[in-house]
């Protein structure tokens, strides 16, 4: 069992930090060589990545196209519409929920030019929607 750990620092003589690292798995864990220099090696597994963080992988459509609208996405996506085939436009027409890790998403998100980060965002937007 471990234990989370938040805002530890570890002062250490040895410079191969990644084996101390991998023993304290669920922190903000800094480690500083006892020189005083700047950290060397971050773990940020706690805070940045827990659950309320997280933003969820699949999306109804319409949660999806409300947060598009809202962030400002649904100009670019429409634009991007009239460039799709027919095959690709129905996929997008029909879809009744989207899935950020689904390969044909990707295919879309590169088209349109996001980040993984943007598109992670929305997806946190999103869920906030009734």
């Amino acid at each position: 069992m471990s234990l989370p750990l938040r805002g530890l620092t570890l002062i250490t003589d040895d410079y191969d930090n990644e084996a101390a690292a991998r023993a304290v798995p669920d922190s903000d864990l800094q480690i500083i060589p006892r020189q005083g220099q700047s950290p060397i090696y971050r773990v940020r597994t706690g805070a940045d990545r827990s659950p309320a963080n997280e933003p969820p992988t699949i999306i109804p459509a319409r949660q999806f196209w409300v947060a598009c609208l809202d962030l400002g996405y649904l100009p670019a996506i429409q634009a991007l519409k009239g460039q799709l085939t027919a095959r690709e436009q129905l996929i997008m027409d029909s879809a009744t929920d989207f899935d950020r890790t689904n390969p044909v998403f990707a295919h879309f998100v590169a088209k349109l030019g996001v980040s993984e980060e943007q598109v992670r965002a929305l997806y946190r937007y999103a869920a906030t929607l009734p």
